[in-house]
């Protein structure tokens, strides 16, 4: 470190009640600034050569406790400047130490966090809070706590919906995003800035597209015939297999990459499937229905494709060697396992456990999505009954 701490008393400087003012003395290349820690000693309980209260002095352990403390944070401020690359001074030592963290790059500590997190929350998660960062950086680089506020918010609000072109949706989740960091800084003590108080913000229903029982059927067939191309098969099969069990993407690509046997071996009980989800960590068992067993019997040869856009790329081609005019996504089979399981009458408390919502809210969004489906089959009977004047 290039800069030199030392506590002292201003000995000559007395108050009208007898104490002394304690002082940071900061020393860089023959320069120094004082920086005033706001605690007073009477002048003989000090030590300037050790640099804390005397033994005997009135609270003397709890003051030399926090002028350590104070002390440590200024060190870590001056390597922090010097690892962020900033030029350091005098000045900014003191202005970093007297804004608090509050003057730092909110950038950079969510970037901190985000590596903190990894083992910790889903690489997916974190890879989307990496992106939403990255927005963040284009529209104010090396914004500050402080300089986050309501105001800031609107402005930004306003850039990712004209500049880059996001949704409401997608606004929604960057902002989600960025209100975790900053719950995380107040839990950290990082800042007491918090510009999402007063703040709000929200999501759009949107459609939740799923495949009905015909149309799963109809691919389940496509698989096991093995009439799609290889480019397509692959992606089919593993789409298939979540559609009848609820597993996320993330986690079907993990179980793909372990070939058949060792799947079987390390997470097969009996006839139920066992996992720790990616995302949320929570530990799962699946009964598996003679649909998934097919699948199982077929499947891991070959891996799941990495990304989304890659599967997605391969559903779009599917749907389209099916027929099925809809915009099905891999996301979409959590969404086919969801609802054909309430249709064909599975309790929506087993469906919320199978798919590892934490809420049985998030589940009650498919109940919902159910009952629209049952009206609209049932208004078929209309067509062969002309309408009844009253």
């Amino acid at each position: 470190m290039s800069a030199y701490i030392k506590i002292f008393c201003h000995k000559h400087k007395v108050r009208s009640d007898g104490t002394s003012p304690i002082y940071y003395l900061v020393r860089m290349e023959g320069e120094e600034i004082r920086i005033a820690a706001k605690k007073y000693v009477v002048a003989k309980h000090f030590d300037n050569k050790a640099g804390v209260v005397k033994p005997g002095a009135n609270n003397s352990i709890r003051l030399n406790t926090w002028l350590s403390s104070e002390k440590s944070k200024l060190e870590k401020i001056i390597l922090d400047i010097e690892n962020e690359g900033r030029p350091l001074s005098l000045e900014l030592i003191k202005e970093d130490y007297l804004g608090g963290d509050d003057n730092k790059s909110f950038i950079q500590f969510c970037r901190d966090e985000i590596r903190n997190l990894k083992g910790i929350q889903a690489s997916s998660t974190l890879k989307e809070n990496g992106y939403c960062i990255n927005n963040l950086e284009k529209f104010a680089p090396g914004v500050t706590f402080a300089q986050i506020d309501y105001k800031f918010l609107q402005n930004y609000q306003h850039y990712m919906a004209n500049v880059l072109g996001k949704s409401k949706n997608g606004q929604f989740n960057d902002f989600k995003t960025l209100r975790k960091f900053f719950n995380i800084a107040v839990k950290k003590g990082k800042t007491k800035n918090y510009p999402f108080r007063n703040f709000s913000f929200s999501d759009e229903e949107v459609e939740k597209n799923f495949l009905t029982i015909e149309e799963l059927q109809a691919l389940h067939a496509k698989v096991m015939s093995r009439e799609l191309p290889d480019k397509l098969y692959w992606t089919a099969g593993y789409f298939v297999l979540s559609c009848y069990t609820g597993i996320r993407r993330s986690d079907m690509f993990r179980f793909s990459k372990l070939g058949r046997q060792e799947f079987i071996q390390k997470h097969i009980h009996g006839n139920d499937l066992q996992l720790r989800m990616n995302k949320t960590k929570k530990i799962t068992r699946i009964p598996l229905s003679t649909g998934a067993w097919e699948m199982i019997n077929v499947l891991f040869d070959r891996p799941l494709k990495y990304s989304d856009s890659r599967c997605n790329e391969d559903l779009k081609d599917i749907m389209e060697v099916l027929g099925i005019q809809k915009h099905i996504t891999y996301h979409c089979s959590r969404h086919t396992f969801a609802i054909l399981s309430l249709i064909l009458g599975i309790r929506i408390e087993v469906v919320s456990d199978v798919l590892g919502h934490s809420s049985l809210r998030t589940t009650q969004i498919y109940a919902k999505i159910v009952d629209t489906f049952r009206r609209d089959q049932m208004a078929m009977w209309n067509s062969i009954h002309p309408k009844h004047e009253i």
